[in-house]
Order: structure tokens, then sequence, then C-alpha cells
């Protein structure tokens, strides 16, 4: 009976510490990022949910945000368990700029390090960013094995039936119009007469009124590959699709920044987030 209790009080602490440090929030209070995850012996799905504060009310901008990676080795997307969580860093850097909207910017934001693991040990760490303006996040993890290659991501973004979109079909110079709809069916490309099921970036929404959210990534580097979104499965939510279908890796991996800039509309136009990262 003394050991139940005991266990049951220790999982009460475990789950009440993990719950304090599952949220990220931006130097000035605007933005949050929640993270949710499987806590114990259980696996299940991490996912985040992105808020944003204005002066009188607070807007939840997405809510099951799905995220991790497969390789044709490693399952880390729908079987994982939260695992640890590195201390919230302050992040505070000056850069000049060449050419762009500024020629000094300033990279400011709170980070942290989410680790999860699959039944067979094998960890996923998640690199999140909350800046007064988005959230940054990415994928850090080992590859263990020779020959191993990334198969597909999970980073899953809902937008629901009626949320404002601008947002342009993929297409091979990115010579295209961003047009306004309401749903994830838009009408058929004239020239392929079917359905369009593939979008470039940058895709603009406004879930709230006259809060703004634009989605694309950044620093892609050596040894990785751009991505576009994908709703063919299910119209409501858009996934994001890699360009290689098979993408080797070796050792230590990290992937590009995957972000949301997030604010008014002079707060997407003024964003330096994507240089940020």
């Amino acid at each position: 009976m003394q050991r139940r209790l005991f266990l049951s009080l220790l999982f009460a602490v475990i789950t009440s510490w993990v719950a304090g440090q599952n949220r990220l929030t931006s130097p000035s209070g605007k933005i949050e990022a929640v993270v949710h995850s499987v806590i114990g012996n259980s696996f299940g799905r991490p996912s985040l949910t992105i808020t944003y504060n204005d002066d009188t009310k607070s807007y939840t901008l997405f809510e099951n945000l799905l995220i991790g990676l497969k390789t044709h080795r490693q399952n880390l997307t729908d079987s994982m368990k939260f695992v640890s969580v590195s201390s919230p860093v302050e992040i505070v850097e000056k850069y000049a700029m060449i050419t762009g909207k500024r020629s000094l910017c300033r990279n400011q934001a709170m980070e942290q390090v989410y680790t999860f693991e699959n039944p067979a040990g094998e960890a996923l760490h998640v690199v999140i960013r909350t800046y007064n303006d988005g959230v940054a996040f990415r994928y850090r993890f080992v590859s263990k094995r020779d020959a191993e290659a990334i198969t597909e991501e999970a980073t899953t973004y809902p937008i629901a039936e009626g949320v404002k979109r601008w947002i342009q079909p993929l297409k091979i110079d990115y010579e295209g119009f961003y047009d306004l709809t309401h749903s994830g069916t838009p009408e058929p490309d004239p020239r392929s007469h079917s359905i369009n099921s593939r979008w470039a970036y940058p895709l603009l929404l406004e879930p709230a009124d006259s809060i703004f959210v634009l989605i694309t990534e950044a620093n892609i580097g050596r040894n990785q590959c751009g991505s576009h979104l994908n709703n063919e499965t299910d119209r409501s939510v858009y996934r994001l699709q890699l360009a290689d279908e098979v993408l080797p890796v070796n050792g230590n991996w990290e992937s590009p920044w995957r972000l949301m800039i997030i604010g008014h509309l002079a707060d997407i136009v003024e964003s330096t987030l994507v240089t940020d990262v």
C-alpha cells in the first residue's frame, strides 16, 4: 500500500514538473508554443499548440500540429514518449545584412530542446524557438546505422475549412498567383484539369480577424532538402512533403527550420525571422 502511494505521488510530481516545462513563451509574452506528449511508459504522437496573445484576447492559431519524422529504419512519429526537456535559453544576437529589410537585425528568442523516444529507445530532439513575431522549430537525430535515409516528415499544419488563405499551387518555376480562398479544395488547375493538392511556400493564413500566420521554411543546408505542403489525403491538414523521396543521412543530422511568422500584417511584412534563423 505504501509503495503504491509512493509511486502515485512520484508520478504526480513528475507530471506536474513536465506540465510546467511544456510551455515556451516568447520574450514579449505574446506568442506561446505548448508541447503535447505522452508521459510515463505509454507512447503516442507528439504535437504542438500555438497561441497568440493580443492586448485583449488570446487566439489559438494551431492545435494538434503534428511533429516527427521517419527513416527507412526508424519511426520517430506516431509511437513516441517524452523523456526530457532542456532549460529555457534566451537567444540574443545582432547581425548585419548586405541587403534586405534592414541593415542591422536582432535575433531574440527563447529556446528549448524536447527529447522523445520510440519503443526501441531511438531519440528525436525537437528544437523550439518562440519569437515575438513567430515560432521556429527543427528536428535533430542521430543515424546509428550506415546507409540510413529519411523517407518522410510528419510535420502537419491543421487549417480548418473557412479560414482565409493565400497560397500558390506548386510549380517548378514558382511563377504563379497567390489567390484568396477559404477552402483546402480550390478550383481545378485549368492547365491540368485536376484538383491541386501540392502547394508552394509561403502560405499566408488569417485564422482570426486581422491576425495572420505565414508558414515557410529557412536555412536549408548541405545534406538537407527543400519541401512543400500537401493536403491530398485530408483537405483540412497540410502535411510537409520533402522534395527528395529518399534523403540519405549519416551521423548527427538536423532539419531546416519550420517557421510560422505571426502577428498583424505589419508584423509579417517587417519580420526578419527567416534570416534570424
